[in-house]
């Protein structure tokens, strides 16, 4: 036995009911034309033609998305994270820091 000060035990019975509570709220949050959640994957649609509100947009998506984990006390694993950006010339680079 143990106690655990946030969430639940991995693998448990409530876990994904917990994790949906937890992420309830994100698509209010961000700022994206679509979001999309299955499990513990969250996608994230911007329409945006100029590149340069495009690459602001989506970090200020990322900066909110990470924050919004932080008060929940979720832990984001960055080297399991991924960026995919589907571009017709890209033309900038994100990183998750």
């Amino acid at each position: 036995m143990f106690n655990l000060e946030l969430g639940c035990a991995w693998g448990s019975v409530l876990g994904p009911v917990i994790f949906n509570l937890y992420m309830k709220g994100l698509p209010d949050v961000i700022d994206s034309d679509l979001t999309v959640s299955y499990a513990d994957d969250t996608y994230v649609v911007i329409t945006e033609v100029n590149w340069s509100n495009c690459k602001n947009r989506l970090q200020n998506c990322i900066a909110k998305h990470m924050d919004f984990l932080k008060q929940r006390g979720v832990i984001c694993n960055k080297e399991k994270t991924e960026l995919i950006t589907f571009l017709e010339n890209p033309l900038f680079q994100i990183t998750l820091d």
